[in-house]
C-alpha cells in the first residue's frame, strides 16, 4: 500500500520497528504510522480502510466488543473493513483467550456494514494439523 502511496497506519502489542523501516525509503517511511498497543488502548484514526489479518480474534475478549466498535467508529463514510474471524469449530475454539464466532454471530457483528464478499473456509493447517475455520 505505501509503494502505492497510501497512507498506513500499522498497530500490534509488539512491533519491529526498525525492521520495518529499514526496508522502506525515505519518502515511504513518511507514508507510515507505527504504533504499538495493546487491543484495550487502541485509538485507531480516521481511515478509508481497516484490515485485520488473523490478529482480532486474539483480542481479549472481554475487550473484543470495544476494539470493534473502535474498528467502526475508525471508518469514514464508504470505509472498508477486510479481515478475519475465527469460526466456532476451529481448533481454539476451546481456548478462552481466542474469540471465535458462529456464522450468525458474524453476520450480526457486520449488520452495520454492506458486505460485498463473505466467504467461510474450513482448513486443515499442514505444520501441526490444527483445524482451522476462517471467515472473511
Amino acid at each position: 500500500m505505501i509503494k502505492r502511496g497510501i497512507k498506513v497506519f500499522s498497530t500490534d502489542y509488539k512491533i519491529n520497528k526498525k525492521y520495518i523501516l529499514d526496508r522502506l525509503t525515505a519518502e515511504e517511511k513518511e507514508m507510515v504510522n507505527i504504533k504499538e498497543s495493546s487491543y484495550e488502548a487502541l485509538e485507531l484514526p480516521k481511515t478509508d480502510l481497516v484490515t485485520a489479518f488473523f490478529s482480532i480474534p486474539f483480542c481479549p475478549p472481554k475487550y473484543f466488543d470495544t476494539l470493534w466498535a473502535k474498528i467502526y467508529d475508525s471508518l469514514n463514510d464508504g470505509g472498508y473493513f477486510v479481515g478475519q474471524l475465527f469460526g466456532n469449530r476451529d481448533g481454539w475454539s476451546h481456548n478462552n483467550s481466542v474469540n471465535t464466532f458462529t456464522e450468525e454471530k458474524v453476520k450480526k457483528y457486520l449488520k452495520e456494514y454492506k458486505i460485498i464478499k463473505f466467504e467461510e473456509k474450513e482448513y486443515v493447517r499442514e505444520s501441526d494439523e490444527k483445524n482451522g475455520i476462517i471467515m472473511t
